[in-house]
């Protein structure tokens, strides 16, 4: 499986193959201080899933709210 998070522009904020349900709101693409927290918002995802040869693509927001 992989897993790409966006930003409200479209920009990636977070990537990772295969994911392994550990996404705490940190960035990790290059161009951007790795590691560092997103502010609270709505981000895109993008989750690709693979079971037996067949790839299913899910798509939707996830909103951010730390307390």
């Amino acid at each position: 499986n992989s897993l790409t998070i966006f930003n409200r522009w479209g920009e990636p904020v977070f990537e990772a193959a295969p994911y392994l349900n550990d996404w705490k709101g940190q960035t990790n693409v290059n161009g951007l201080t790795i590691g560092s927290n997103v502010v609270d918002g709505t981000y895109f995802y993008i989750l690709s899933l693979i079971e037996n040869n067949q790839e299913t693509i899910l798509r939707g927001y996830i909103e951010l709210k730390r307390k």
